[in-house]
């Protein structure tokens, strides 16, 4: 299949029937600063997704509240929620994120795909594990992919976010340094990864969490451009 975008996305070249890419900041001939805003506008930036891909059905933009409602596609017709998955072909999960963590999930035989979108917010309210249950896959039978997200050195957050954390558990406080003012630099993928464990997820079969969305400039990071930052897309669908 030949993109007119630029990608990254995880390497399951044992299961070819799943396809899970994050489409950058800068592509090629799509300017995907539009998808900052009011996306509902941005019919550009998602019919040339929706070609691309070529779904069955259109693809379920989420509108996302960092929350934990999660949807199973397409039998659900909800809007605001920040997870799905599917076990339909040519269904696509989609999540935006521009600082926060894009998460994806699938089975070892590619026949069952998801994707959570996980701030701090979503991440504390459990997202991954409301996800995880109505995956309903064994934890042994799960890949796991983390898109790009803001790096724990650009991440500054008040005493509250800290504190949310290591009142669920003292094990979070590993994924938190102090910083200046009472202040912490906050590691959402260390976050994500101690979660993924504790649901009895191997973390031998988990990849990504490489980026820092604040400084490549490949990447859109809210943080790093406020009102003017735009959107990265991830999907993932099962091929026919």
């Amino acid at each position: 299949m030949k993109s007119k975008f630029k990608t990254i996305g995880p390497s399951w070249a044992h299961i070819p029937k799943v396809r899970a890419i994050t489409v950058l900041a800068k592509s090629d001939d799509i300017d995907f600063v539009s998808f900052a805003g009011n996306f509902d506008s941005t019919s550009f930036c998602k019919q040339s997704i929706e070609e691309f891909i070529n779904p069955k059905v259109p693809i379920h933009w989420l509108k996302q509240v960092h929350g934990n409602l999660v949807l199973k596609l397409p039998d659900d017709a909800a809007v605001e929620a920040d997870a799905a998955f599917t076990n339909t072909s040519k269904v696509v999960c989609a999540v935006r994120t521009a600082d926060c963590l894009p998460i994806v999930f699938s089975n070892m035989n590619g026949s069952k795909v998801g994707i959570v979108h996980a701030g701090w917010r979503g991440l504390e309210k459990g997202i991954i594990e409301k996800l995880l249950l109505r995956f309903d896959e064994v934890p042994e039978n799960i890949l796991v992919w983390i898109g790009p997200g803001i790096a724990q050195k650009s991440y500054e957050v008040g005493p509250e976010v800290e504190e949310a954390f290591t009142k669920i558990s003292d094990a979070y406080k590993v994924a938190f340094m102090p910083s200046k003012d009472n202040r912490f630099l906050a590691d959402l993928y260390k976050i994500a990864k101690i979660q993924l464990q504790n649901l009895g997820i191997n973390l031998n079969n988990v990849s990504g969490a490489e980026w820092d969305t604040y400084t490549d400039l490949d990447l859109h990071s809210s943080r790093r451009n406020g009102k003017l930052s735009g959107r990265m897309a991830t999907l993932v669908w099962i091929e026919d």
